[in-house]
């Protein structure tokens, strides 16, 4: 968790303080995960993929992607669905192995999106709470120095106690938002590989003419 002391004081004093990683990021990105706006089938799949009219239609395809990107599945459940899909074809595996590839990369990258805009509204609102934390420790700081209205100093001291526990709950809670983008492009990731597995081992037991 940030130095929380240390971040309204960079705001009361007009300092700044930031949590972004090293790399360049959206200003907004809270996480110190590389930020990935979009996968890519490349790291397991070699050569073009089918463009979307080539599989949108496909409704048992579609269906089969949609419910193996489930993050509620496990990944273990979805190895198996996409292992019985294949298992079931007997010719153009490859082909379909591609159209399949395609959907997935589609779909979990529709999905991703979404977590990616839920991160950057949540960060967007950890920054407003703290920009308010920040301008109420400047009040609590003025009416001290000039030895103003003590009831509405004990006001805001007691709103400031409750916004910074408010944020400091929802500070804890960043690293397992963070965490989700991950696991999308691990399940990518695993399901592409595992159908290149699978598709070589076929092709290993094709007899030679």
């Amino acid at each position: 968790m940030r130095n929380l002391r240390y971040i309204i004081l960079c705001l009361v004093f007009g300092g700044t303080a930031s949590a972004q990683p090293p790399h360049k990021a959206p200003a907004y990105w809270p996480c110190v995960q590389r930020y990935i706006p979009e996968l890519s089938a490349g790291t397991f799949w070699t050569g073009e993929l089918p463009g979307r009219e080539q599989w949108s239609e496909d409704r048992q395809l579609m269906r089969l992607a949609d419910e193996v990107s489930n993050r509620a599945l496990s990944l273990e459940k979805s190895l198996d669905k996409t292992r019985n899909f294949m298992a079931g074809i007997d010719r153009n595996k490859r082909a379909k192995a591609a159209l399949l590839v395609a959907a997935l990369t589609q779909v979990i990258n529709e999905k991703r999106s979404g977590v990616l805009a839920g991160i950057k509204r949540y960060s967007q609102r950890q920054q407003m709470m703290l920009k308010r934390i920040g301008e109420q420790s400047q009040k609590i700081e003025n009416i001290k120095s000039s030895g103003g209205d003590a009831v509405m100093l004990e006001e805001l001291e007691t709103r400031q106690k409750w916004d910074i526990r408010v944020f400091e709950e929802r500070e804890s809670l960043i690293n397992h938002l963070c965490e989700q983008p991950v696991l999308l492009q691990q399940r990518l990731f695993e399901l592409g590989r595992d159908l290149v597995a699978q598709l070589d081992g076929a092709e290993a037991k094709k007899p030679t003419e």
